[in-house]
């Protein structure tokens, strides 16, 4: 038997949902115990490193692999997530369109490689305490714990792409992919906010989207650093989409 297998994650679909799905598909596999070495929110789709039985005892060994992503911002926005299934905030103002040059977005960018400390994002499963961080948050209860940081390190970080998304496009693709999510992920309260803020917009109004290639240390997390990014560039930011395309030698 394999001691691991790649699998290309969809978007909608928990870890725990691709085994299974493995698992639906592998029979020889239904009684294997099978775990994961770096997971992929819902909204994060692509490359995922199932361990299956006794190589989870060597779980450890495979974290730090080096990771590579494709990234998609959307500029304006922030979402209590860092991405499209959180509640939309209102800390930017979006009666202009927000356009960003090229020389200040390389120079954002450029100060990204290196080792710098991230903070986990508030929904997330790191414990503290005993129980993940997006309990604290669900709980509104982070005010009573320290937040854990993490040392990550960007090895390079490249524009791809500058685009744009039409809103009839963006309320589109909010809701087709909101959708693909089971479980209690507060759908309702989600698209609800979507909407009522959207609503707020002229309907021809255009987004402006980056999408960036990264190459990083294990554990950096995609929807931390287009926040980040977003407060550089003084527009706010979320990951509208997250591709993981490489784990250590291994593509997809």
């Amino acid at each position: 038997m394999e001691k691991y297998l790649f699998v290309n994650k969809p978007i909608g679909q928990t870890p725990l949902e691709a085994i299974k799905a493995l698992q639906s598909t592998r029979p020889d596999l239904a009684d294997v115990k099978i775990g994961y070495a770096g997971r992929l929110d819902p909204m994060a789709h692509g490359l995922l490193l199932l361990l299956l039985g006794d190589e989870n005892k060597h779980q450890k060994g495979y974290f730090g692999l080096r990771k590579t992503y494709e990234v998609t911002l959307l500029l304006g926005f922030e979402t209590d997530t860092g991405d499209i299934l959180g509640l939309v905030k209102n800390d930017y103002q979006l009666d202009q369109e927000c356009s960003i040059d090229d020389t200040t977005l390389a120079q954002v960018l450029a100060g990204y490689c290196g080792v710098f400390t991230q903070t986990y994002p508030l929904y997330s499963s790191k414990p503290v305490s005993g129980k993940p961080l997006f309990a604290w948050a669900r709980e509104e209860k982070v005010s009573e714990i320290e937040v854990p940081t993490k040392e990550v390190e960007i090895y390079s970080i490249e524009l791809i792409a500058k685009e744009q998304i039409a809103k009839k496009d963006l309320v589109k693709l909010m809701n087709e992919r909101t959708d693909l999510v089971t479980g209690d992920f507060r759908q309702p309260e989600v698209q609800e906010r979507w909407r009522d803020k959207l609503s707020l917009i002229d309907n021809d109004y255009r987004f402006e989207t980056i999408t960036i290639r990264v190459d990083c240390s294990s554990g950096t997390y995609m929807r931390s650093l287009a926040e980040r990014i977003g407060n550089d560039l003084g527009s706010g930011a979320l990951a509208l989409d997250i591709y993981r395309t490489k784990i250590g030698d291994h593509t997809l």
